[in-house]
């Protein structure tokens, strides 16, 4: 039976497909020690889980998760011995030890003097319990009895329970999260990426905070980290060079990463001893490029990965934010293409979501999907630098959610989709139009950009002056390489976002970015033209 650690209070369901049948996982306490307990994951035999699966992609259903040849012998081995036909349980299972990869700062991240001493107490009746112990402000010191919000559908969400609006006020007490919001989001992921191992999920403070303590836990300073070409700008300034990371650029095409430049990139690093443990991506929407990479490649990528025992970070801001074509029915949450999370057997997937994309970057909230061990670590790391997500953004989740109830939040990314997709349709007629055979581009499937590569342009500097001259803001695609906007990377891309302008903005955009590249191109065919004269 597998055994993990994990932290008091927290909770790990995964329903997963092998062999034809359903199985639950369910996490049993077991006392393990006087600052934390152990956890046996329980694979039951599930009838009534085989409906939720059923919803789920025709390519995730066929997914053998029995693929990994340690499942399918834990599975024959045990269902050899027992004498319950019903249960199955799975003595073991194929996961990263994780202990062996975490840097000195993941190593030296514990519970704290103040949580030991709580644990020590927990066999006792809470209900007797004279808590003496902690500085947290009494609730009849705070100001809200109450919380209302009205949506643009005009209902109100009335959040009034004692107990929930003394929370939303508290210091965070709950290491994953307000128990409400952990729970769905829990559900959640279970229901949509179906993920083959023991999961657990923490409540973040949005995606770039979990970057930051995701990388700490995982990399020293002076390592190397796998990452696309070019990556989100937060990467590039705020990680790679502050922490002292260093970046492995991965070429990409049309569909993502390239699995042959990959595998190249790590035969070569191994055969010298500089092989990197993780590699950080955006595979769908990808900033900047707005890629998304389908399930195939995904597993050409994972099985790269579990080849070269490679942990992978999956960024996934805009996975809802999907929409294959411009016009017509957009997926939803049924017909998203599947996550990394989707098909990791062995637990070596952290990923990380954000309700920033999708509801509101106000709110400050996201979740983090990964092995028990490692959520455990970032629920500590988390609470040692923010003392947790917001309160009042997590109790605010809360009645949006319960609002939501069964369909709620499917009819949200219906209209989110079909937000983004006419926004994007928007761009791409006017760029059409306006930019004929003066740049290229992909069109976008999801997220909020398009990635132009300029026709006639070396690097992006040639025309910034015009472009600062036509009063249109762009973003330089070397600004995101991962090594810097270095003069040894020439680039001749640039990232144009169709999330918050204007239609018309987004028009007269295209028209100024065009006459800024026709006056480029007319320059440069007089340079070509009058050239230096031969003179004999």
């Amino acid at each position: 039976m597998l055994v993990v650690r994990t932290v008091k209070g927290s909770s790990c369901v995964a329903i997963t497909r092998q062999r034809g049948c359903c199985y639950t996982y369910k996490r049993v306490c077991a006392r393990a020690g006087p600052s934390r307990r152990a956890y046996k994951y329980n694979a039951v035999k599930s009838e009534s889980a085989a409906p939720e699966l059923d919803r789920r992609d025709t390519d995730i259903r066929k997914l053998d998760v029995g693929i990994t040849s340690g499942v399918q012998k834990a599975l024959e081995r045990k269902s050899s011995r027992s004498n319950t036909p019903n249960v199955k349980v799975l003595d073991c299972l194929p996961i990263t030890s994780y202990t062996e990869l975490l840097s000195s700062s993941g190593k030296a991240r514990n519970p704290g003097g103040l949580n030991t001493v709580l644990e020590s107490y927990s066999e006792q009746p809470a209900d007797d319990r004279i808590p003496l112990h902690g500085g947290l402000p009494h609730p009849d010191a705070f100001p809200f009895s109450q919380l209302s919000v009205k949506l643009k559908s005009d209902a109100t969400l009335t959040i009034d329970k004692v107990d929930l609006v003394s929370d939303a006020q508290q210091y965070a007490t709950h290491l994953l999260g307000l128990p409400q919001l952990q729970e769905w989001t829990q559900e959640h992921v279970s229901l949509q990426h179906n993920p083959p191992a023991p999961f657990q999920v923490l409540i973040s403070n949005g995606s770039n905070h979990a970057i930051e303590m995701v990388t700490d836990l995982l990399l020293e300073r002076g390592d190397s980290i796998l990452v696309e070409e070019y990556t989100y700008f937060y990467m590039v300034d705020s990680v790679l060079p502050v922490k002292g990371y260093h970046a492995v650029p991965l070429k990409m095409d049309n569909q993502g990463i390239c699995p042959r430049n990959l595998r190249k990139v790590l035969e070569e690093r191994a055969a010298t001893g500089q092989l990197p443990r993780v590699l950080y991506t955006v595979p769908t929407g990808h900033n900047p490029t707005g890629i998304v990479t389908p399930l195939g490649r995904k597993r050409e990528i994972y099985g790269l990965c579990q080849q070269y025992g490679i942990t992978i970070i999956e960024d996934d801001a805009y996975y809802y934010l999907q929409y294959p074509s411009l016009q017509g029915a957009v997926p939803g949450l049924q017909q998203l293409v599947p996550s990394y999370l989707s098909i990791d057997t062995d637990s070596r997937v952290v990923r990380l979501d954000s309700w920033s994309k999708v509801l509101a970057p106000g709110l400050r909230l996201g979740w983090v999907t990964g092995h028990p061990d490692v959520v455990d670590l970032m629920a500590l790391a988390l609470h040692a630098s923010l003392n947790g997500p917001p309160g009042i953004s997590q109790a605010l989740m809360i009645a949006v959610t319960q609002h939501w109830g069964a369909n709620g939040f499917q009819e949200h990314c219906i209209h989110m989709q079909q937000v983004y997709q006419h926004r994007a349709n928007v761009m791409h007629t006017a760029a059409a139009k306006a930019l004929a055979h003066l740049a290229e581009w992909q069109r976008p499937q999801a997220g909020m950009f398009i990635w132009l590569k300029l026709s006639g342009v070396e690097d992006v500097d040639e025309v910034a002056s015009e472009l600062v001259q036509a009063n249109v803001t762009v973003l330089p695609g070397k600004l995101a390489h991962c090594q810097g906007a270095d003069a040894a990377y020439p680039c001749p891309h640039i990232r144009l976002s169709f999330a918050n302008a204007s239609e018309a903005q987004i028009a007269e955009g295209m028209q100024r970015l065009g006459n800024v590249l026709r006056k480029h191109e007319h320059l440069h065919l007089d340079e070509l033209t009058v050239g230096p004269s031969d003179h004999h």
